[in-house]
């Protein structure tokens, strides 16, 4: 309000003093200036009337998703019924921080095939928050839980199934996640080694494939190991990750209980990361069906 006050005295105080030039032939230059400076204001005090004037609501029902949107230029009203929505979109986010470090942000969407009505419903650091808000959006709109495990993939679950995690649904073949694993990418390398296979990735970064739990280690900023027990994984997803002043691809593993986030996969193609995230959930899935 203070800045549409402000731009409303200059432009009109201006324009006064050009008419009042012009009625007493005084001088044109002072009263034009005066005007300039008006026009220059004029857009301030039109983005101050806009932000008054812009207005968003919604109407959520068991039936039904009502937005109205205005401002100053345009309006937008329209009205879904929920059928027409896929169900809750449950995805991971990372958010930039002021130190130019990166948290990992939990999104739900109530998403829609047209991408302008998808809604953004929830979003917390904290997992079980979001789990909580998962499950009670899915009943009252009752609509189906779905997840995004990378950029291109997204997978369905029953209801009944909620609570189940990515692995576990894979192991029961409620899901499938690949028909056929993708090929091993070049400057990738599989051996087998007394300790289990090891994956050897570019950028020094070795993947022990034990018979409980899988390591990582990349010698050139790690000083131990990073280990996850497969009875603990929840599921494994490829996210962009903050490293320094770049925006890499990284994989992100979930734990039961908990998330461990390791940028293991520093500067490596999108494509060679899909085929480590699928190979990964398949050994994984191998080892828990053995166990």
């Amino acid at each position: 309000s203070m800045t549409i006050s402000v731009g409303i005295i200059v432009v009109l105080g201006s324009l006064v003093y050009l008419i009042k030039s012009l009625i007493e032939g005084e001088s044109m230059i002072h009263p034009l200036i005066a005007f300039g400076v008006g026009l220059i204001f004029f857009p301030v005090f039109l983005i101050g009337l806009n932000m008054l004037k812009k207005k968003r609501e919604f109407t959520f029902t068991q039936d039904f998703i009502q937005k109205s949107f205005s401002n100053l230029f345009q309006e937008e009203e329209w009205k879904e019924p929920i059928p027409a929505y896929d169900g809750i979109l449950l995805q991971t986010d990372i958010q930039v921080t002021r130190d130019k470090g990166s948290v990992l942000i939990y999104a739900l969407d109530l998403l829609h095939k047209d991408q302008s009505k998808t809604i953004r419903l929830f979003k917390s650091m904290e997992y079980n928050a979001v789990f909580s808000k998962w499950k009670d959006y899915c009943s009252f709109f009752n609509l189906p839980p779905l997840e995004r495990i990378n950029r291109e993939k997204q997978i369905n679950r029953e209801f009944k199934d909620f609570g189940k995690a990515l692995i576990d649904l894979i192991k029961e073949e409620k899901i499938t996640l690949f028909e056929t694993l993708p090929p091993i990418p070049e400057k990738v390398e599989i051996r087998n080694e007394s300790k289990g296979a090891v994956i050897f990735l570019p950028d020094n970064i070795e993947i022990t494939l034990g018979k409980t739990a899988f390591t990582v280690k990349q010698e050139t900023f790690w000083k131990n190991e990073i280990k996850f027990e497969y009875s603990d994984i929840k599921s494994i997803l490829i996210d962009y990750c903050k490293s320094k002043d770049s925006w890499e691809w990284g994989i992100v593993v979930f734990e039961r209980g908990s998330v461990h986030r390791g940028t293991f996969a520093v500067n490596l193609p999108y494509k060679m990361l899909e085929w480590l995230q699928y190979y990964l959930i398949s050994e994984t899935v191998k080892r828990l069906n053995l166990s």
